[in-house]
């Protein structure tokens, strides 16, 4: 098990106290994306040749959610079983769209699926609409270690993941789902009696993976709600700011990279529907792991 001590220290309080800029990331208004839409049809272009120009210049409509509370929010393993730590820092609004709800087992045709519920002031397009995701984090650990891999991200056990929820019905989006987070929300147990009652329930995605059987290759399902985003630098001594971009036609959930602490999730890209929220969760884990966060942001892109 993986243990840290108090080696090599520091404090560096001006960077505690630098407040941190947004990023700028050239964003549109879906009235903007809407009004070059018009532009082009009126040039007797088809829509579908409109949509695949729009698509290509990646002139999206941007939806951002930013935290950055007065104070530095840290999470740490707790001594107890499993010993992992979890702090939900951000949670974006629901997805601008129309929100149609999952169809269940046993309904008919049609049933279930309602009429929609509008979220926004513009309707995405598609079912899938979303077409890139920006994270910006400003975070680092506990800023020692015993452990090889110092400096680097290897061996690095406080790092953020990605999950995203899904609302059940139309009336599980209220006004307070509309509202962004007032403060982060430490995680305490893995499931409750609210988590299983809960009308948001996490998007699950399945996807077929090649695995070695006794010298032959098998097909197997493999489920994931969850995505690595990224991990601190391991004993960082500073505040470190990563930004991570995933798009839709990017590669799916894999191997870390070693080089930069960043994980892939172009597979959850492409499975986001209108009404989704996207929840970024910072982890600690083993005895003396910390993760703490200055400021994080979350740029969702979508197609309108």
């Amino acid at each position: 098990m993986p243990t840290i001590s108090p080696l090599n220290r520091s404090n560096n309080p001006e960077s505690q106290t630098q407040p941190d800029q947004p990023l700028e990331l050239g964003g549109h208004t879906s009235a903007e994306v809407l009004k070059t839409k018009r532009l082009l049809l009126r040039k007797g272009l088809p829509l579908e040749v409109v949509d695949t120009v729009l698509d290509f210049a990646e002139y999206w409509s941007v939806a951002s959610t930013i935290s950055h509370y007065e104070a530095v929010k840290t999470v740490r393993s707790p001594y107890s079983t499993g010993n992992v730590g979890t702090l939900l820092y951000l949670r974006t609004l629901p997805l601008p769209g129309v929100f149609k709800p999952e169809q269940r087992a046993g309904d008919r045709a049609g049933e279930g699926c309602g009429t929609g519920y509008f979220i926004g002031d513009y309707p995405a397009r598609g079912q899938y609409p979303v077409r890139k995701i920006v994270f910006k984090i400003v975070s680092k650990d506990q800023g020692w270690s015993s452990n090889e891999g110092r400096g680097t991200y290897n061996g690095a056990w406080s790092w953020f993941e990605v999950n995203v929820q899904r609302p059940s019905s139309i009336g599980a989006i209220t006004i307070a789902d509309l509202e962004p987070l007032a403060n982060a929300i430490e995680i305490t147990k893995t499931k409750t009696d609210d988590d299983i009652n809960s009308p948001w329930k996490p998007v699950v995605v399945t996807k077929k993976s090649d695995i070695k059987d006794n010298r032959s290759l098998k097909s197997k399902s493999v489920e994931r709600n969850t995505w690595h985003l990224q991990s601190n630098v391991h004993a960082g001594d500073d505040w470190k700011t990563h930004l991570v971009t995933w798009k839709h036609d990017g590669p799916d959930s894999g191997n870390i990279d070693g080089s930069t602490g960043a994980g892939t999730g172009a597979d959850l890209v492409r499975c986001l529907k209108p009404g989704d929220r996207i929840n970024l969760v910072a982890k600690a884990r083993f005895p003396g792991w910390a993760n703490s966060v200055r400021s994080a942001e979350v740029h969702v892109f979508y197609a309108v």
